[in-house]
């Protein structure tokens, strides 16, 4: 092409070294591909993509720029900046925006400034952004609400990225308006560190911008024993800075508080600062949270580096996002604010490579699964983070390492590490736990082999319980009062009467069709129908009919009247359920709920499924008078109602926790207490977990658990996310309301209760045999704290040894698994694979056609579903993560069964597919495959790539389908 592009010098030269360190090639490469097309060859393209796949991104925007350059095609610039702003990521967009904003005539000073921001960047993460918005005069009105938008739902460390961002495109006196905003809400050591008095200028910055002026701290060496006035001295406190340059002041301008420890604490810290693999096990509410801190300060304040060289690194593992920001409030009271930061899975931009992180921060209190991906990370653009990377690990709720929980995922590769190289630098492990538990153990043997297997995954060289200070913390810690009120089941229940009727129906329907006098030539004894409707066992059974349908029946008409029938008896067994633990009125609501979503597939109904939904219809009129009858009350739930109400009345100021057992039942709850004139008055909260689609987010549960703390909420109705950490002193009531957990979820949720007299109770049904249970779980409490002392009285010497055999022998039975896993892979590797709608049989797309984004979710990126399904509605709201965000549910067009739903990633949609929807046809005559996760299945998906993500481009130029 004739002609030269004048502005492209901005991208080539100016913005080059921004632009090398800050975007992806790979990112902007869909946009680029059709302008570029005739005049750059295909070789060259995918050079430079292999060059970021095997020398990292910032070679290959390098690469990318010089060819610009070399090329000098006209319109390189316009095209790149369109492609920036086509981004989803909004701090991409930004580069846009500041490119397009500079002024040429003041550069050099505008690109100073920009240094000195980015360079004091995670400072200014530390300051609450809401309070410097009212004195930045050059931000618009649209700037504002989106950063009043983001304090309010990502907090202020995400808001002063965006502040960051969106500021310095600004016209110039940007710089002047935020030094002197920091002045006004009195952070004058950052408004210094920014704009520093000149005689000092040389002082702090170093000749190179982009090093971090905290590293002027000196480290001190803390002492290897406790000592009676044992406290912590944070890194950056103004005793361990030289005071000799005034300048050098501590850059943390919040208080740090000095963690001055019981003596019971000190005995339980000692074998972890003695540098052991320890698990610290002590009472909920002991503040064993505090210890970890001060273990992990300890850690960092000895000795300038760890052993292998690197800089010291502590990562704090929780196991539930709402845990995420309370640890990380835990440690800023104790250590500089700039040093630790918290990431989770619903954290927005702030999920970024944990390895990056790790180069300011000192601390990262994250989800175990974070980690795991981190941990797992196969993306060649992004530095491979490895477990040495960190020198201490600690694990809260460390109980949970066993089986598949990411807790042991990541212990899996130590112990790896461990036997195969032993030389290798690896963190030291400290765990954190109310008791280690004993499984279903009936016996001491038991109870302590679930014990040793606990260590074993942690490579725990010492246990640490409080034995010398008992009595001390048996002052601190408040032991509840127990109490259990059993209640005989309602036995005139009009509503259970009509949905039992129903019920019956459609077992009768199953019984008599073709597909189940095929499923009873497999002499399938658990496939007897039990006649305990509403409870967990008849729950069960009715998922065993429809899997076992889903993996024999190949007649499609076959299959889809069983599991029609399922899906219904499904519904009515949950109505059941929350009309014995609430109200008829509650049940019923359930039910209409479930039957507005079945108004929507009514043109695809079979004479079956019509059937069924007229069974509802039919009675409904007759459920609505009976749920309006005053007689038909639950006696349970006027149990529960009056015990609350006397409990308040005793303690008016009383905060409480109502644990049950489903998402349903905490609605119908709440509801009820809503409705109570005596109740009302509690202005109940729900807490749920933030899995599938009817989830909390992050920002939901910690705002919800504030609105407790400050008593807006005096009740909490909650599932079992609200068992584990959640740290809430004001809380001295706890109701288990036909609620059963192991050993460890029973101690767990009696230690929510943290005020002084407090009152924990278990209220069931008298047919439920939760007292029984209840006091099972007293005796296998009694167990495993006589089974811990038991292992830690062991010799030193014999505990490692089975520690050790355990460990061999873990090792090889996860090989044996695997192995078995890699050979059902590669039996299916070349084989073509059909993925057939559950309900219906309609084929949806192949293994071929799907591809792994993020390495979790499963995407159509062919046009094979075209016409295969359909999107509708989604009652949830849409919800974005980083670069993710899910959109509408997709359906079958044939029968409306739920496939998952779409998704937008890299500026496209697909269909993303949840398996436990398919059945999975391998052909060939093997057998049919049900899976509940995309892990269990016996093949392997590929991952997404640029070159999918190009393909797709280049067929959406030239006039391809698109999904």
């Amino acid at each position: 092409m004739a002609g030269v592009d004048t502005q492209l010098p901005l991208l080539t030269e100016v913005f080059r070294p921004y632009l090398i360190e800050n975007l992806k090639f790979s990112t902007i490469m869909a946009d680029m591909v059709s302008f570029l097309d005739g005049s750059v060859g295909a070789v060259e393209l995918f050079g430079i993509m292999t060059k970021e796949r095997e020398e990292g991104a910032p070679a290959a925007m390098d690469a990318f720029l010089d060819l610009l350059e070399k090329k000098s095609i006209p319109g390189s610039y316009s095209r790149f900046i369109n492609a920036l702003r086509n981004m989803e990521d909004e701090k991409v967009k930004h580069i846009a925006d500041w490119i397009e904003g500079i002024n040429l005539d003041n550069l050099d000073t505008i690109e100073e400034q920009k240094h000195i921001v980015r360079a004091f960047a995670p400072k200014l993460q530390d300051v609450q952004t809401g309070l410097l918005i009212p004195h930045l005069q050059c931000l618009g009105r649209q700037d504002v609400e989106l950063l009043r938008a983001d304090v309010q739902n990502k907090g202020d460390c995400y808001a002063a990225i965006t502040l960051m961002l969106t500021i310095t495109t600004k016209q110039p006196g940007w710089f002047t308006e935020l030094v002197n905003a920091l002045r006004k809400v009195e952070r004058h050591e950052l408004a210094d560190l920014l704009d520093p008095p000149e005689d000092h200028i040389s002082e702090i910055l170093p000749p190179n911008i982009e090093e971090n002026p905290a590293e002027v701290c000196q480290e001190t060496d803390a002492p290897q024993e406790l000592q009676a006035n044992a406290e912590i001295k944070p890194q950056g406190n103004p005793q361990d800075i030289p005071q000799d340059n005034p300048q050098n002041n501590p850059q943390e301008p919040e208080e740090i508080e000095k963690i001055e420890l019981r003596e019971y604490q000190k005995e339980l810290a000692q074998p972890a600062i003695e540098g052991h693999n320890t698990v610290v096990v002590a009472p909920a509410g002991s503040g064993k949270t505090v210890v970890g801190v001060f273990i992990a300060n300890d850690h960092l304040n000895r000795e300038k580096g760890a052993s292998n060289g690197k800089p010291k690194k502590v990562a704090f593992l929780v196991n539930k996002v709402p845990l995420v920001k309370q640890q990380q409030d835990q440690f800023k009271k104790y250590m500089a604010s700039s040093k630790v930061i918290g990431v989770s899975g619903e954290m927005g931009s702030m999920t970024m490579e944990v390895k990056e992180l790790l180069k300011d921060r000192d601390v990262i209190v994250m989800t175990a699964q974070i980690l795991v991906n981190a941990l797992n990370n196969t993306d060649s653009n992004q530095q491979r983070l490895d477990i040495s990377d960190f020198s201490m690990i600690i694990m809260d709720e460390c109980h949970r390492c066993q089986k598949g929980d990411p807790y042991n995922v990541i212990m899996s590769k130590y112990r790896d590490m461990k036997i195969d190289s032993p030389d290798k630098s690896r963190p030291q492990i400290v765990g954190l736990t109310a008791g280690l538990g004993v499984g279903q153990a009936q016996s001491s043997y038991k109870a302590e082999s679930h014990i040793l297997m606990i260590c074993g995954n942690m490579d725990v060289h010492k246990i640490s319980i409080v034995e010398k200070n008992l009595d001390e913390l048996n002052e601190h810690v408040n032991i509840p009062t127990e109490e259990t009120i059993l209640v005989a089941r309602h036995q005139d229940d009009k509503f259970a009467e009509v949905v039992n009727s129903i019920m019956a129906k459609i077992e009768m329907i199953i019984m008599e069709s073709e597909g189940w006098k095929c499923l009873q030539k497999l002499d399938r004894n658990e496939l007897k129908c039990p006649n305990t409707r509403g409870t967990q066992p008849y729950e069960q059974w009715v998922v065993k009919v429809k899997d076992t349908s889903a993996k024999v029946l190949t007649d499609n008409d076959m299959r889809r009247v069983i599991v029609a029938c399922t899906n219904h008896l499904r519904e009515y067994n949950n109505a059941l359920f929350i009309n014995h633990a609430a109200r008829p009125k509650d049940g019923l609501t359930y039910l209409q709920k479930f039957f507005e979503n079945e108004n929507d597939k009514l043109d695809t109904f079979t004479k079956t499924e019509n059937q069924l939904h007229t069974f509802f219809t039919a009675v409904e009129e007759q459920l609505q008078l009976i749920v309006e009858d005053p007689a038909n009350c639950n006696p349970l739930l006027e149990k529960l109602g009056s015990t609350m109400k006397d409990a308040y009345n005793l303690k008016p100021d009383s905060c409480g926790i109502l644990f049950t057992t489903t998402r349903s039942s905490t609605e119908a709850l709440k509801a009820w207490i809503e409705e109570s004139k005596d109740l009302k008055h509690l202005n109940p909260g729900i807490l749920i977990g933030g899995g599938g689609s009817g989830g909390m987010t992050q920002s939901q549960q910690v705002d919800l658990l504030n609105m407790f703390k400050e008593k807006k909420h005096k009740l909490i109705v909650a599932t079992s996310v609200a068992e584990e950490g959640i740290d809430i002193q004001a809380c001295n009531l706890v109701f288990r309301y036909n609620y059963f957990s192991n050993t460890i979820g029973r101690i767990q949720a009696r230690g929510r209760n943290r005020a002084a007299f407090g009152r924990f109770f278990l209220i069931a049904s008298t047919d439920s045999g939760l007292g029984d249970l209840e006091q099972m779980n007293k005796i296998r409490e009694g167990m495993m704290n006589t089974a811990t002392r038991a292992i830690k009285a062991l010799e030193e010497k014999d505990f490692l040894e089975k520690i050790a055999k355990y460990q061999r022998t873990d090792k090889a039975e996860r090989r044996m698994r695997e192995k078995g896993k890699m050979e059902r892979k590669k039996e299916h590797c070349d084989v073509e694979i059909k993925l057939t709608c559950l309900q219906c049989g309609l084929v949806a797309c192949s293994n071929s056609d799907i591809r792994k984004i993020k390495n979790a979710h499963h995407a159509v990126v062919s046009d094979t579903m075209a016409g295969r399904y359909k999107k509708v509605p989604n009652p949830k709201k849409s919800k974005r993560i980083n670069d993710l965000e899910f959109l509408e549910k997709v359906v079958c067009v044939k029968c409306g069964a739920e496939w998952g739903c779409m998704l937008k990633y890299c500026g496209h949609f697909f269909p993303v597919l949840t398996i436990k929807a398919f059945i999975v046809n391998y052909g060939q005559g093997k057998p049919i495959g049900k899976y509940k996760q995309w892990s269990l299945v016996p093949f392997s998906v590929q991952d997404f790539s640029i070159e999918d993500d190009i393909e797709k481009q280049i067929n959406k130029e030239s006039g391809g389908s698109e999904i």
